[in-house]
């Protein structure tokens, strides 16, 4: 089934627009080759734009409406990107979860590398990885990375305080990654930024995971 998503800017729209068409594009262009997006453009208007998605039931829509609404709460500039990933994004049960994160630990001085050690589960396995990186946070995605090898691309990382105005807040971070075609949105939340950047890692995993499972059975 096709379904059109109609975009309009917002105050700074034409000032923003030139700036992210670039990466629009080439967000765009894996999801084209698919056939997961059929049409593309802005209004000659510049009002805004529209995206025409192939899914497969109007649920999918309904539940991708949803996850935009939860999104609108705490992102205050929503792309095309934010809403195709949305909308194209599946949610995964913790029963069905495949990734689970069980320990972390990473260690990062002034003028040396950061270093991270994670153990997660995958399915029954346990597995035990480590990795050095730019900062803490890529050191324990690097690790996981090393042990899934899913060869997925990251699209987005994305940092928000669930609270505000305190040193504890709870961070939310989210993961945006592609592979094969297909967008997924994972989200992990701590008050330690690493471990929720884990979390949402393993998240995007699931649902690259849980879709693979499901070709395989069918086919």
């Amino acid at each position: 089934m096709l379904f059109a998503i109609i975009g309009y800017d917002g105050p700074d729209g034409a000032a923003l627009r030139p700036t992210v068409r670039p990466a629009h594009l080439e967000y765009l262009k894996p999801l084209v080759a698919s056939g997961k997006v059929r049409l593309a453009g802005p209004f000659t208007d510049g009002s805004g734009s529209l995206v025409v998605i192939e899914m497969e039931s109007e649920a999918e829509i309904n539940a991708g409406f949803a996850r935009f609404k939860e999104l609108a709460d705490r992102k205050s500039d929503i792309f095309d990107e934010d809403i195709v990933a949305l909308v194209m994004d599946e949610s995964v049960t913790a029963e069905h979860e495949h990734y689970r994160l069980l320990a972390l630990s990473q260690h990062s001085e002034m003028g040396e590398r950061p270093h991270a050690k994670v153990a997660f589960a995958a399915g029954d396995q346990e597995h035990h990885a480590e990795s050095d990186g730019n900062g803490p946070v890529d050191a324990s995605l690097k690790a996981i990375e090393s042990r899934v090898q899913s060869g997925a691309e990251m699209l987005l990382y994305s940092v928000n305080a669930i609270t505000s105005g305190s040193t504890e807040s709870q961070g939310e971070v989210t993961v945006r990654l592609q592979h094969g075609g297909r967008v997924v949105n994972g989200v992990g939340a701590d008050p330690d930024i690493v471990v929720a950047s884990a979390k949402a890692y393993l998240s995007a995993l699931n649902k690259l995971h849980s879709k693979t499972e499901r070709v395989a059975a069918q086919g």
